[in-house]
């Protein structure tokens, strides 16, 4: 089974196992009230955010993650350099023979990359520390630890250290921002792809921030 396969499955089991435990948890995380609708606002509404200067692919149409006026969610920051390679991705793919998908596929795998990078392995969950650690969060973060191991089962394939997944609350919570995101893009992203290139994308710098045609999954 390729890469791309293998992330779309990991994507399917999270969503199920995510839609089972909100039956039981409604209200009770801050983070599980990240659906793919608030994701795809996100990521693609048209209102500007803060960028990254010393990001080469920060320029032109690249605007970040972008949200609603105001309005903040975790790990933006922290994935804008992504994000403005998605942005780029879109806008030139058809040029450089990309597909939608392999503009959300490397979204995907860059921001997975960005929460190995943050993650704090044995950090305390809040929510234990406060005494307050019900059984659906017992539940939800079971599934979330699984999709850990899956996740590290991919980055192994690329040669990249795994992740430690037990007690690693802020990676969980990173990839479950990250994987609802990509099921929002990949549902809905089709309205925000250029078919025909944007008029910026003969520039010199544009191949340096689109995936890399060579290293492309069978799809």
């Amino acid at each position: 089974m390729n890469r791309t396969v293998r992330l779309k499955a990991v994507v399917r089991k999270h969503i199920y196992c995510k839609k089972a435990s909100n039956n039981t948890e409604k209200n009770t995380m801050k983070t599980s009230m990240f659906r793919p609708l608030f994701a795809l606002l996100t990521l693609l509404s048209l209102s500007s955010a803060a960028s990254t200067p010393s990001d080469p692919c920060d320029r032109e149409d690249a605007n970040g993650c972008t949200t609603l006026p105001y309005t903040h969610f975790p790990f933006q920051k922290d994935f804008t350099p992504s994000c403005n390679r998605h942005d780029m991705c879109y806008g030139c793919a058809a040029k450089f023979g990309l597909t939608r998908k392999d503009c959300d596929d490397a979204l995907l795998r860059n921001v997975v990359q960005t929460c190995r990078a943050l993650s704090t392995p044995n950090s305390q969950d809040s929510q234990q520390k406060n005494g307050f650690f019900s059984f659906a969060r017992k539940i939800r973060n079971f599934a979330l630890t699984k999709t850990c191991k899956e996740v590290n089962s991919l980055l192994r394939g690329q040669n990249e250290a795994e992740v430690e997944c037990k007690n690693n609350v802020k990676f969980l919570e990173c990839i479950e921002v990250t994987l609802n995101a990509y099921a929002a893009v990949r549902s809905v992203g089709s309205f925000f792809y250029s078919k025909i290139p944007e008029g910026y994308c003969d520039k010199d710098f544009i191949p340096n921030c689109l995936p890399d045609i060579k290293n492309k999954d069978d799809n």
